[in-house]
């Protein structure tokens, strides 16, 4: 819808035809009543998506704000499914920004990143690998996400990136398109989440969705699309890794972060 409506603008400042206009103006009305229609017809309430977003200077600086906005903006969730009872507060719809990339490191009296653990696990992400045992050297906790102990089915990012498919490397097609469209590209965008893990059993369903990258004005902005994360324990690693990653893309593409 939004680009019919971009569109629609843009095309309405070239043409000066009335009956054409007319008939855009109509065919628009038309195409939001039948969406209309079709949610009234279904029996659930259509609420506005809003998006909670909060602009931090650094890593350390987002891990503390984060932590007190969930606990003090959350909702409590009781979790009563199967034999996983946990309560947990959740906060919905919630984004955040830093703006300096090289301060990636959490480190405060609440937390400090373990930063051989953190090098170990982008290391890890970055070769591509998703055998289990070699990460659990350094972080033996991963263990307990491997469904047959052999791999990391859903956590190991770097091997859904770098090669998801025999030849698929979305990194450096992602480089590429950025190298061919440095000012303007809107398809330089990496998959984390597959089809498959919608309907996977597994102890281990990924948490990151994928990333796309904007190179605007000599900036490379770049967005991480999460539908999880656990702010106290993992978050810290996420700011680590992913703001790593931006940045062999920046040197790789030479556009400032």
């Amino acid at each position: 819808m939004v680009l019919e409506m971009f569109d629609f603008r843009r095309f309405l400042v070239v043409n000066t035809n009335l009956s054409l206009r007319v008939t855009l103006i109509v065919l628009r009305v038309y195409v939001w009543n039948f969406f209309g229609a079709i949610v009234q017809s279904c029996n659930f309430t259509f609420t506005r998506f809003v998006m909670n977003f909060r602009d931090y200077s650094c890593a350390n600086s987002c891990f503390v704000n984060v932590l007190a906005e969930v606990r003090n903006e959350g909702v409590l969730v009781q979790s009563k499914d199967g034999d996983d009872n946990k309560t947990f507060y959740e906060l919905l719809n919630h984004g955040f920004s830093f703006k300096d990339g090289r301060a990636r490191i959490v480190a405060n009296s609440l937390r400090t990143l373990a930063l051989p653990v953190a090098a170990a696990r982008f290391v890890w992400m970055m070769s591509g690998n998703n055998r289990a045992a070699d990460i659990a050297f350094y972080e033996p906790r991963v263990l307990a996400f491997s469904d047959d102990g052999i791999i990391v089915p859903g956590s190991s990012y770097g091997a859904r990136m770098l090669q998801s498919s025999p030849g698929v490397d979305q990194l450096s097609g992602v480089i590429q398109r950025i190298k061919n469209q440095p000012s303007s590209t809107r398809r330089a965008a990496i998959t984390i989440y597959l089809p498959y893990d919608a309907v996977r059993e597994s102890s281990d369903i990924p948490c990151a969705f994928g990333m796309v990258y904007h190179p605007r004005s000599e900036k490379l902005h770049s967005t991480i699309f999460m539908r999880s994360n656990n702010a106290v324990s993992l978050l810290p690693f996420n700011l680590f890794e992913f703001s790593g990653i931006i940045y062999l893309t920046e040197q790789a593409t030479r556009i400032e972060n």
